[in-house]
């Protein structure tokens, strides 16, 4: 077996891979996979913490909104 990965590019269309030749991802394709699924791990932290952190700020505010509400029935019945 070779392990010249030159061999399982298509001559047609080099970005695409021979079936019958493939071999494995070379080393810097491994290396790309891994720092877009780490990217990805960090992006999908920030959208929960940013999500977190925007649904604690609605029920701040609906809580705020509820004692007003609530308020201006007191004063109302007064």
């Amino acid at each position: 077996m070779t392990e010249n990965f030159n061999t399982t590019a298509s001559q047609h269309a080099g970005h695409r891979y021979v079936p019958y030749h493939f071999k494995a991802l070379r080393p810097d394709q491994i290396e790309d996979i891994d720092a877009q699924r780490t990217q990805q791990c960090k992006d999908l932290k920030d959208k929960r913490k940013f999500e977190k952190a925007e649904d604690a700020a609605w029920a701040s505010q609906q809580f705020a909104n509820n004692q007003k509400q609530m308020q201006n029935e007191i004063d109302m019945n007064d």
